[in-house]
């Protein structure tokens, strides 16, 4: 041990250094290294930004024609009965409309106001473009696709289209919703609906029926074809229609022989349609001579189907139509 003689002048500096190395020396024998400070928490995650909506959508109508229309249509027109409910679901307005017979009905308040385009007449371009319209939107029929070009050709902007399968309606829909930017009303009328739809093919899945498809119309019953509405749900569900050439989906009718169907005798009879008085088209089906001694009459299996959902658009109604249509094919599937 050495012992360190301090004069007394040096005395002031000795302390300041016993006191320097006091502070710089750790205490209780404990490492010298020093535990980094904690760096600040990061906040919370910033919300992602939406993408900016373009005020134009493009789309692939139903004369396969891509067409550009606004968002957000203000003085729409609707040709087309059965899409008037529609385009109110998806969140559109009206300035004028076609009469409606459809599945909907009470209509909503605020569409049953919505004035009659040429109410009692038949519609034409002249009487449409009286409205002022930014959007017409129209079925793809004959007279339709004809008017749609001449209103094209006068700057106004239409949306054909015609559907005949699910698909094809949730195409619609797709449309409808981008134009008014209602996705959530997409969720509503398609995703859900989808969701049914898909529940009850998987619920067929494997299992098969025969029918036939009639429409008794006042000039005369014909058979039905799958290239209709009624008859592509019947094909979905694993149901062949007996009643035209196998395969042949050319037309949507063909003759009917009463002599034919009893010949096929077949599991199921289904008849759609036949005019606004759809007890007096029953009525048409049951007095065909001999109906009532077919197999599918006398054991339950034939109905009248509800025209609202299998002749007119069923829209927001298909999971409906789906399934009671399935329920009536498979009834051990959905005691």
């Amino acid at each position: 041990l050495q012992l360190l003689l301090v004069q007394p002048g040096n005395a002031l500096l000795l302390l300041l250094l016993l006191t320097v190395s006091a502070c710089a020396a750790p205490s209780g024998g404990a490492s010298s290294a020093r535990t980094p400070a904690p760096s600040p928490s990061a906040g919370p995650a910033a919300e992602p930004t939406p993408e900016p909506v373009s005020e134009t959508y493009t789309f692939t109508d139903g004369r396969s024609k891509e067409v550009t229309v606004d968002r957000n249509p203000q003085r729409v027109v609707c040709t087309y009965g059965s899409y008037c409910p529609l385009w109110y679901e998806c969140g559109g307005t009206l300035v004028y409309r076609k009469d409606i017979y459809s599945s909907y009905s009470p209509l909503p308040a605020e569409l049953e106001a919505v004035p009659i385009l040429a109410d009692g007449e038949t519609i034409s371009a002249e009487v449409v473009l009286e409205a002022e319209p930014d959007l017409v939107i129209m079925n793809n029929s004959k007279s339709d696709l004809e008017m749609a070009e001449l209103l094209e050709a006068a700057g106004v902007p239409c949306l054909v289209y015609g559907y005949k399968t699910f698909e094809q309606y949730l195409d619609l829909v797709k449309i409808f919703t981008e134009l008014t930017v209602r996705p959530d009303l997409y969720e509503t009328y398609a995703t859900d609906v989808k969701a049914r739809v898909d529940a009850v093919r998987e619920t067929v899945a494997g299992h098969s029926a025969q029918a036939v498809l009639i429409m008794p119309s006042t000039s005369g019953p014909s058979f039905t074809s799958a290239d209709t509405m009624c008859g592509s749900m019947l094909l979905d569900l694993n149901c062949k229609l007996l009643s035209y050439p196998d395969g042949d989906v050319t037309r949507e009718k063909y003759e009917f022989s009463m002599e034919k169907l009893l010949e096929l005798d077949p599991q199921y009879i289904l008849t759609a349609g036949g005019g606004d008085d759809q007890q007096a088209a029953a009525r048409r089906v049951l007095e065909l001579p001999g109906f009532t001694d077919l197999t599918a009459y006398k054991e339950g299996r034939y109905r009248h189907l509800d025209v609202s959902m299998y002749m007119y658009k069923p829209n927001g109604r298909y999971a409906d139509a789906y399934e009671q249509l399935a329920a009536f094919l498979y009834p051990e599937l959905f005691a």
